[in-house]
Order: structure tokens, then sequence, then C-alpha cells
């Protein structure tokens, strides 16, 4: 059985540049980034790292990170997706990818054999 997630709508890094943007052209502006705004920048590290937003977006790594910590935004747990069984294709392919730029891809042809699995749950278990 497989289990489909309707995907969130997040903003891309690029809308939310142009958001802080248009933010720190207000003359009027407050002083403190507004609350909308840094919900923004911690929804992205879901995506991207921490370093690679804050540098995008002008914040503090620190603060962004504190904040990313305390929403659990960084550490989203992923959905739970279970495949039918693999074993009687004739050719496999699994590609997974952490969220972090970090990937792996297998190719079996043939019978696969079950390590397979571990491997997977290697990767994922090892970036934590």
């Amino acid at each position: 059985m497989v289990v489909h997630t309707r995907p969130v709508q997040v903003a891309t890094l690029e809308e939310v540049q142009v958001q802080f943007t248009e933010w720190r052209s207000k003359p009027h502006r407050a002083r403190r980034i507004p609350d909308e705004l840094w919900d923004a920048a911690v929804s992205l590290c879901g995506e991207h790292s921490v370093c690679k937003v804050s540098r995008a977006l002008g914040l503090d790594y620190k603060a962004l990170r504190l904040r990313c910590h305390g929403s659990g935004a960084a550490q989203r747990p992923r959905p739970f997706v279970e495949l039918g069984p693999l074993w009687s294709h004739p050719e496999v392919f699994v590609e997974c990818d952490d969220g972090n730029h970090h990937q792996m891809r297998i190719h079996c042809k043939g019978p696969v054999d079950t390590r397979v699995v571990d491997l997977v749950k290697g990767f994922f278990e090892g970036r934590r």
C-alpha cells in the first residue's frame, strides 16, 4: 500500500528573499523582523541548510538556528511511505535524499537482495 501525502505549500527561497527585500526597503519599518518573515525563513530550513538560508536572507546564523531548533523545522519528521513488494520486479531503482544535499541511488537488476532495505535505513540513520 502506498500512502500519498499532500505537499505543504512553502515559499521558495527566492520568494522569501523578495519579502525580506521589500520589508527592508520600507522607510518606516519596525526595527525587529516581523514574526511572519521569521516563520518563512524557518520553514525554508526544512529544505535548505540554516547556513544557506541565513546567508541568502541576510540573517544572523545563530538566531535562525535557535528558531529552527525551537520549532523543530530543521528536524521535521518525514512521512512514512510503504512500498509494495520490490522483490518481484526484474529491475529496481531506489533514490534517497535526506533534504540536506545528501543523496543515494541504488540500481538492482535481477533478484533484489533484502539488504537494500538495510542500506536505506543506514543512509537515513547515519544522517542524525
